[in-house]
């Protein structure tokens, strides 16, 4: 399992990329991204989860994953200057910031971040990987007790420490 990004570029760069926007609140139920739209921000989730889905061509949804506090959201369609690959929707209240992508990006350049941000990625995507083959080969069971896992695992310790959803 990947680390939080909070995690990733530690807590000084973590206070200095939050700082780049206001801190706002959005409802549980919200939608934060959409899929298809263009990358115009970044979002850094302060507090709350939040949900990543894909629409298919008929409207259906299909959940990727469950993200929290610690993580940047968007950032992918920001870097690549490609539409959004995936909606995100507010679980419950969440505190954000909204970073504009030209403040990211060059928040990104100064401190050397690309390749963290990189393998952060590829991280996640071998993790969709894993979890597309076994939705497609377990049966239900083991699905069901292997997502319960992957959540347990992500839930905060009693050491403080950011959840990474």
């Amino acid at each position: 399992m990947y680390l939080c990004h909070e995690s990733l570029i530690g807590d000084r760069l973590w206070s200095e990329l939050r700082n780049l926007a206001p801190e706002r609140s959005r409802p549980a139920r919200s939608m934060l991204l959409r899929q298809g739209d263009p990358g115009t921000q970044v979002i850094l989730l302060s507090s709350g989860s939040t949900l990543v889905t894909l629409a298919g061509a008929n409207g259906e949804r299909t959940l990727l994953a469950v993200r929290g506090a610690g993580e940047l959201l968007g950032e992918l369609a920001v870097l690549d200057a490609q539409p959004r690959s995936a909606s995100v929707i507010a679980a419950e209240p969440c505190r954000v910031h909204l970073i504009p992508a030209p403040e990211f990006l060059a928040f990104v350049h100064k401190h050397d971040l690309t390749i963290p941000l990189l393998r952060h990625a590829i991280a996640r995507v071998r993790e969709a990987e894993a979890v597309r083959l076994e939705m497609a080969t377990a049966p239900v069971s083991v699905r069901l007790a292997a997502a319960l896992g992957r959540l347990a695992r992500r839930l905060p310790e009693a050491a403080p420490r950011p959840w990474c959803g």
